[in-house]
Order: structure tokens, then sequence, then C-alpha cells
């Protein structure tokens, strides 16, 4: 004969209402949040986290999340949220897809192109520096040579600039001024 009669469910550890203690970490965080009574909808506006990753999270449905230390944060996060101690949640969340060595999980890096070298001989370079103080020598001349008290005017007379040339000394008066005896 088959019994028919539903087997009742063994209480476990728990919180002494015969309700089961949660073992994994989503079941840890549901309830939290549960005891919190707080909806996802309210979960997600205080944490930034969207709706679907925090479902996913107490799902333990891993493969939702995305890759590396963003699901890690996420579950993180939330379970500060909660009040929960972050290190017991994350000990148990490990996804047996991520199990692997993180050395294993890194990509070699391969040189897509040969770099390109920026060297220039160094005869570019000399020609480059004497050019470089030729000019400088060249402008410090120039100025040395010019005098800045002269200013050329277009309307002097001929004769008056040979005798400024030949070395007259004497000046000559701009105004007569007549004084009494």
């Amino acid at each position: 004969m088959v019994d028919t009669r539903r087997a009742r469910p063994v209480p476990e550890e728990g919180d002494g209402r015969g309700a089961p203690r949660p073992s994994t970490p989503g079941e840890i965080l549901r309830a939290a949040r549960l005891r919190r009574r707080i909806s996802l909808t309210e979960a997600e506006q205080a944490t930034r986290i969207r709706q679907r990753y925090l479902q996913a999270l107490e799902d333990d449905d891993y493969s939702v999340l995305p890759p590396g230390v963003y699901s890690v944060g996420f579950l993180r996060n939330y379970a500060i949220f909660l009040g929960v101690p972050p290190d017991d949640v994350l000990a148990g969340s490990e996804d047996p897809r991520r199990r692997r060595d993180r050395r294993d999980r890194r990509m070699p890096v391969q040189s897509v192109a040969t770099p390109i070298k920026l060297s220039a001989p160094r005869t570019l370079w000399l020609l480059a520096g004497g050019g470089l103080i030729a000019v400088l020598l060249l402008g410090l001349a120039w100025l040395g040579l010019s005098d800045p008290n002269q200013t050329p005017s277009p309307a002097a007379p001929a004769g008056q600039a040979a005798g400024q040339a030949a070395g007259a000394t004497g000046a000559t008066p701009s105004a007569v001024v007549s004084l009494q005896p």
C-alpha cells in the first residue's frame, strides 16, 4: 500500500517559530527584506539597484547580474541596506561558474599593431638646435644695431639728412627769444 498522506516538514533550526533558517545568500536577503517589511520597489529606490537585479540576488540567479565586481558590489550594498553583515552573505554567494581561479579569467594581452617609434636622428636635433641659436643671434644683432631714438621722417629735406650724417654737432634753435638789455 502507498501512503497518500503528505509528510510534514521537519522544522530546522531557525527563529523558534518553526520557520526554516535561510541557508543561501538569496534566502538570507529575502528574509531580511520581508522582516523589515520593505518591497522590492522601495529597495530599488533606496539602493539605486534595478529591481530585476535585486530579484536575481534573492533568487540566487547570478547569470542575470552584470559580470565581475558589479555583482559583488550589488550584493554587498543590498546586504548593508537590509542590515545583514555583508561578509555572511558574500561567503555563500560564490557562483559555481566563478569558482575558477581569478588568474584563469584574465585575458592575455596581445599587441594589435607594432608600436610607432618617434625618435629622430641626432643630426636632425643638432641642426634644429643650431638653426634656433642662429635665429636668436640674428634677432639680437638686429635689435643691437637699430637705434630706438631715431625715427625716420619721410618729408625730411635731403640736405638736412646729409648734414646730420656728416656729423653736424650743433643744435638748431627752434624758437627765437628776444631779451631786453
